[in-house]
């Protein structure tokens, strides 16, 4: 098997959440009965011929790593397989932080995102910033240090949102298993949300159910402007406007290649229209 038929084997397979780890180790799987149980074996083998090694739970596993995706067996004898196993590369993130903040420098960028900050307004209260990257809500919106709270999986955002706002917290960490709840508002731009496990969509409002919502989701037809300039895809979920509709109560609104989720907003902060 190589890279391509690796890629159609894991589009045609069929994933399970694990709910049993959704606390611990959030991750998917896929079993070998009722399917080629050839293909599944030559699956694996190549997961094992192609990876490198992680630890979880002081054990080593060969993980291969592919478009934001890692995959991994639980077993190298193929005559016991009966699972494989995967989840977010969270890791992959680190391949465009060195240049995140140049790829969107340009005018047109910055027309952007000076349109988001006015939709953005004030935000009174404490601050959730999910997929907090280099930092740009801070470049945006003025919030006290006190009152935000960023989160972001990659090792390499996270050091760099650390040289450009020391006095601020930022946590590697992914929000799926994020415990702290209960914030005044929750921002997530340009499309961050967007990577957060389906499973977890519900926890962003369950939460924080007072709280004013700002999310940014990827338009269903749209090809994210950072993989054309870095050459780094990563795989995504992608949601349609009516679901986002269904899911959190309000209608979003189109903003350029942005379905926009603003719960709870304050009209008479909005300038841009």
């Amino acid at each position: 098997m190589n890279e391509k038929e690796f890629k159609n084997w894991i589009k045609k397979s069929q994933w399970k959440f694990a709910k049993s780890a959704k606390d611990t180790n959030p991750h998917f799987y896929t079993l070998i009965h009722g399917v080629n149980r050839l293909n599944f074996i030559e699956a694996a083998k190549y997961i094992n011929a192609n990876g490198s090694q992680e630890w979880f739970w002081k054990r080593p596993y060969t993980v291969l790593k592919i478009d934001g995706w890692k995959y991994w067996t639980m077993t190298t004898d193929y005559s016991e397989i009966i699972l494989i196993n995967k989840t977010k590369d969270f890791q992959v993130y680190d391949k465009i932080a060195d240049n995140y903040d140049f790829y969107f420098s340009d005018p047109k960028s910055k027309a952007v995102d000076e349109a988001v900050r006015q939709r953005i307004g004030n935000l009174p209260g404490t601050v959730l910033d999910i997929g907090a990257g280099t930092g740009l809500l801070l470049e945006m919106v003025s919030i006290p240090v006190e009152k935000y709270f960023g989160i972001d999986p990659s090792p390499k955002m996270n050091e760099i949102f650390k040289q450009k706002f020391p006095n601020f917290r930022c946590y590697k960490q992914p929000f799926e298993i994020l415990k702290k709840k209960g914030f005044d508002n929750v921002v997530s731009l340009y499309g961050s949300v967007n990577y957060i496990l389906p499973e977890y969509i519900n926890k962003i409002e369950n939460d924080n159910p007072k709280a004013r919502l700002f999310l940014m989701f990827f338009n269903p037809d749209y090809y994210p402007e950072t993989y054309i300039k870095s050459g780094v895809f990563i795989d995504h979920f992608v949601y349609s406007a009516k679901f986002l509709e269904s899911l959190f109560g309000v209608k979003p609104y189109q903003l350029g290649n942005y379905l926009v989720i603003n719960k709870h907003e304050v009209r008479e902060q909005i300038l841009f229209e």
